[in-house]
């Protein structure tokens, strides 16, 4: 049983052993003395020196023993490594495990933990859940989808798999699919922020730009500081030209997550719609300081740069853009153009 379920009962044990402690002295004291064929009365201070040197002796046995004990509190792996070493069938420690583990990058070897789970309880939606989740993250979406199905088979009504389920279907184009499960979940749960983003996301690929707004407003109400429904928000305000509110939820989405390189990318974008082409070129660099190898940032910022007539800059951008993805037309047909030769 973990330690601390016995935090409470064990308080009535430690209050007998404090009261009970100096009661024993006498008695021993006298039993020694009788064995040693002392005689004279026991002296309160000599009651004190057995008392001083019983405390003593637990507490260099708790600190021992404490030292010993933060070892396996060193760290989350630690202490489920731990947890799995003492205990039997523990598919709630090897879960955990797995959960620490992908945190942490380690996909490969959370999947590991979460099939050690499985197999000791096959009914553990949870496991199942986040197996699917690991394989979503290596893009593995049929499997991922067929865990979650499985997840909820067992539990039909639990919210984060159906929104995990959704993500699943709508990033193999499953669009339609992926909303009838946000819809499940924000029926069970009408402030589920993520599953308003997502579905914000999902309508918004099939053009319905009114709606995924109200979802995205709504994400933003229910979460605060949530960048990407500040973002996603901007980028339905920019597909329908309203460049003055989508520039303002860009700025918004980056004064909260300065690191967000698609975020720079698309305040770029609207920017240099909006004629500012310094100020976007300067959205374009920092997208690519944040992530060097986006093709469309090297493209944006070339065609900024060849509007301000910088030719040789724009050039070396658009021939990055190639190198990154070499089926890129457009980034090739604006090199020759640049260069001035044929395609």
């Amino acid at each position: 049983m973990a330690d601390r379920y016995t935090y409470l009962p064990l308080i009535g044990v430690f209050i007998m052993i404090a009261w009970g402690a100096g009661d024993l002295v006498p008695v021993l004291n006298q039993a020694i003395e009788s064995v040693g064929g002392l005689r004279g009365v026991i002296t309160e201070q000599r009651q004190r020196i057995t008392l001083a040197c019983g405390a003593g002796a637990c507490l260099l046995a708790c600190a021992a023993l404490t030292v010993n004990q933060i070892e396996y509190w060193q760290t989350s792996e630690t202490l489920f490594t731990r947890t799995a070493s003492v205990t039997k069938n523990n598919y709630l420690a090897y879960n955990n495990w797995g959960f620490d583990l992908s945190g942490r990058g380690k996909v490969q070897e959370a999947m590991d933990k979460y099939r050690r789970a499985l197999e000791i309880n096959p009914q553990y939606e949870d496991a199942w859940n986040n197996m699917g989740f690991a394989l979503a993250s290596l893009k593995r979406y049929p499997e991922a989808i067929a865990h979650y199905e499985a997840a909820l088979r067992i539990r039909p009504n639990h919210t984060e798999v159906h929104n995990n389920l959704g993500n699943a279907l709508a990033d193999i184009g499953r669009i339609d699919d992926a909303i009838q499960h946000y819809r499940i979940v924000l029926g069970q749960a009408p402030e589920h922020a993520d599953a308003h983003n997502n579905l914000g996301i999902a309508l918004a690929m099939k053009g319905e730009y009114a709606e995924a707004m109200e979802h995205f407003q709504k994400a933003i109400r229910y979460k605060r500081d949530y960048a990407s429904a500040h973002s996603n928000l901007g980028n339905a305000y920019a597909v329908q030209h309203k460049l003055p509110e989508a520039i303002a939820e860009y700025r918004e989405s980056l004064r909260l997550n300065p690191y967000d390189a698609q975020a720079h990318n698309n305040l770029g974008n609207a920017l240099a719609e909006q004629g500012q082409f310094e100020a976007a070129a300067y959205e374009y660099e920092l997208a690519i300081k944040l992530n060097a190898d986006n093709p469309e940032a090297h493209f944006n910022l070339g065609i900024t740069l060849a509007r301000q007539g910088k030719r040789d800059a724009a050039t070396s951008h658009f021939r990055e853009a190639l190198r990154l993805k070499p089926a890129y037309e457009e980034a090739r047909k604006q090199l020759a153009a640049i260069e001035g030769r044929p395609e």
